[in-house]
């Protein structure tokens, strides 16, 4: 079993960077170790982590070292804090009535729409043919190169159909399912992605994450749970309405 060091944040899209290494036949379960560099400014940072995925759970992580994990069963999502042995859980409902009661100035972050373009250009990265695709979300902008070569588990297929219904009121987590539903549909698998997201006084940030191994054992039950001796904790609250 593969370790997880760190997991997505709620209320911002984050994208699934997929590719095997190991393995190229779908099982049962998917497991996905990937390579993340974080650059602001002059500084960078490297990383990395692992995300697992079976029909009904998601975990994964974000580079301040929290693991997010989604439970499609009972419309959660329960972020863990290994630094503070602290973890909070939030509804689906709950991060409706967040996104509802955002600042004005953070709206147009809610409305953003996905736009994906095809751009025709194609690059061998590792062995694998892939085609760059530019994706875009309010001001972000996403690069990815996507590859033919790699067979989808159909547990993350299941789970991103399911995960697109259940958010389609959640406006920022939908997001995510919505990106993953332009891969399948186009057959193609996530391999590279760069992501670029402006910052306060004109700066930006660029994470690149890179798939290193994939397995499609089947995943522990124990992956999903609340590791003991952690503490409950209320999620953080929202910006108040302005």
């Amino acid at each position: 079993m593969h370790k997880s060091k760190v997991s997505a944040t709620l209320l911002i899209p984050v994208i699934l960077f997929l590719a095997p290494v190991l393995q190229t036949t779908p099982r049962a379960d998917m497991t996905v170790t990937q390579e993340v560099t974080v650059q602001t400014g002059d500084k960078r940072i490297s990383s990395g982590g692992t995300v697992y995925w079976t029909a009904m759970k998601k975990r994964d992580y974000d580079s301040h070292g929290n693991i997010t994990i989604t439970d499609l069963n009972t419309r959660t999502m329960t972020v863990l804090d290994p630094k503070e042995k602290t973890y909070a859980v939030i509804t689906f409902d709950e991060m409706k009535e967040r996104e509802a009661s955002l600042p004005e100035k953070l709206r147009p972050i809610r409305e953003a729409k996905l736009s994906v373009q095809e751009t025709g250009e194609t690059r061998t990265l590792d062995g694998y043919p892939c085609e760059r695709l530019v994706l875009k979300v309010g001001p972000t902008a996403i690069t990815v190169w996507v590859t033919k070569q790699i067979k989808v588990d159909p547990a993350l297929v299941e789970f991103n159909t399911k995960f697109l219904e259940l958010t389609k009121e959640v406006k920022m987590l939908n997001i995510q399912a919505q990106m993953q539903a332009a891969f399948s549909q186009r057959n193609v698998y996530p391999y590279l992605t760069i992501i670029e997201m402006p910052l306060l006084k004109g700066d930006k940030q660029i994470v690149r994450s890179r798939a290193k191994e994939v397995s499609y054992e089947k995943i522990d039950p124990s992956v999903f749970a609340i590791p003991e001796g952690y503490k409950e904790e209320a999620p953080p609250e929202a910006p108040p309405p302005k």
